[in-house]
């Protein structure tokens, strides 16, 4: 009897176990308000996958674009690490790397020698790559008859901007190696201003700031500028940072190390490099150049996608040491490479989002959060669409128009130029800047 007491305890005991087990299962499994539970006391409070996908994807452009520059800003804050500038002058060779560029040349010559730097301190070669609309002729008529310290150095067939640069490194001789565009318009006191921070031996690349101005591109180019230089002066006041501009840059030569053929981002691997190498990446923002916009947004997007395959191509070649310094690699992941995906995973958002908004199981706040995300996502498209309309007619675009324009610009510079990376299509010579823009350049442009 007892054993058989036991035997039917044990039983009842599985019983409930089972029972309590399914009725549980009842309750915390996702079930739509109103399904055979008029009350709705069995709704779970888990979100349904599509929301999950939707916070998810929310989640990694809110880190991108503010929870990365909030932890840079907390870091400079906490663990300063300041640089060590000087007054000396040491040796600079200024290389201009050209294609095609005649219309602009003597001008950025001119600009150059207006430089506050010892002349015998500084060398300035003019790289000829492969041009055939007289750049090199223009060269020698701004030097004819003027004794200057600038140099010509032809190179007949067209190799890239990476060839052109080796090649003025190989036949230079200053300490320090300054780049620039041929459309860039230098401040007076850029080039001092870069090399007092090698004044620390822990730096071995110095980046200046950019600005754009004008009324159309550049003043919404100029906006995004200030929030990269930003987050540009927070990675240097705390160690390294990984944004680097090619139109004001320099490295020191023991740390320019001859870069591969095909380099498409040749400032970006010249620096990352020498940051695996263990020297500092710093922003200077007193070194200051002026540039002019792309034209037109469809000219910005294209720039834009070379940029962003130039930049995964480093990462995959030259530059993979990054992988090997958890430090670095951190902050060039949270900075640069997951910047182009930004698009990918706002788009998968606002998928997610309208398969929320069509599905019967999502709770009130996902279907809310859900609303703002696809109506804002349409607010964008639309006034991105009058921006491209209002542009190719020719007329004013309202700056928040433009901003709208530029964000779905960068989302298409971003995936075509993701894209051009992992397919190997991303060439390594570069396109000349429309003449209309390239043009307007003048010495006197504002550097202040």
């Amino acid at each position: 009897m007892l054993r058989d007491g036991r035997r039917s305890r044990s039983g009842a005991g599985t019983a409930i176990d089972v029972s309590t087990r399914c009725r549980c299962r009842r309750i915390f499994r996702y079930r739509p308000l109103g399904a055979d539970d008029p009350g709705g006391q069995n709704v779970s409070v888990r979100p349904p996958r599509r929301a999950v996908a939707m916070y998810s994807s929310l989640a990694g452009v809110a880190y991108v674009l503010a929870g990365y520059p909030l932890l840079a800003a907390i870091s400079a804050r906490v663990r300063p690490r300041p640089v060590r500038r000087t007054d000396d002058t040491p040796s600079v060779t200024l290389i201009v790397p050209c294609h095609d560029e005649v219309d602009v040349i003597a001008t950025k010559i001119e600009n150059l020698l207006r430089l506050d730097y010892p002349s015998d301190r500084l060398e300035i070669v003019v790289v000829d790559d492969g041009s055939t609309d007289g750049t090199a002729d223009a060269v020698r008529r701004a030097l004819d008859g003027v004794r200057s310290n600038v140099r010509l150095l032809e190179r007949p067939e067209r190799a890239g901007k990476a060839a052109a640069i080796n090649a003025a490194i190989a036949e230079s001789s200053g300490d320090v190696i300054a780049l620039s565009d041929a459309t860039a318009v230098w401040d007076p006191g850029a080039l001092r201003a870069l090399v007092q921070s090698f004044g620390d031996e822990d730096v071995g690349v110095v980046s200046g700031r950019m600005s754009y101005g004008g009324d159309g591109v550049g003043r919404v180019l100029d906006l995004y500028w200030r929030y990269e230089d930003s987050i540009r002066s927070w990675e240097s006041a705390s160690g390294t940072t990984v944004g680097v501009n090619g139109n004001i840059f320099a490295i020191r030569r023991r740390d320019a190390e001859p870069l591969p053929a095909g380099t498409v981002n040749d400032e970006l691997t010249l620096a990352l490099r020498a940051a695996i190498a263990g020297r500092r990446i710093v922003f200077d923002p007193t070194a200051y150049a002026a540039d002019l916009p792309s034209p037109t947004m469809r000219d910005e997007t294209a720039r834009r996608s070379r940029m962003t395959a130039g930049r995964l191509l480093s990462t995959m070649g030259p530059a993979r040491g990054v992988w090997t310094r958890p430090g670095l690699a951190v902050r060039f992941v949270s900075h640069k490479l997951l910047r182009p995906f930004v698009p990918v995973m706002g788009g998968l958002a606002t998928f997610a989002a309208l398969a929320t908004l069509f599905t019967t199981r999502a709770r009130p706040i996902d279907r809310f959060i859900a609303s703002l995300l696809t109506v804002g996502t349409g607010s964008v498209a639309v006034a991105s669409g009058l921006g491209h309309l209002l542009e190719r007619t020719g007329r004013a675009v309202p700056v928040v128009v433009r901003g709208a324009h530029l964000a779905t610009s960068s989302a298409t510079a971003s995936i075509v130029g993701i894209l051009r990376a992992l397919t190997g299509r991303q060439r390594a010579t570069w396109t000349k800047r429309p003449p209309s823009a390239a043009s307007a350049l003048s010495p006197q442009a504002s550097c202040s």
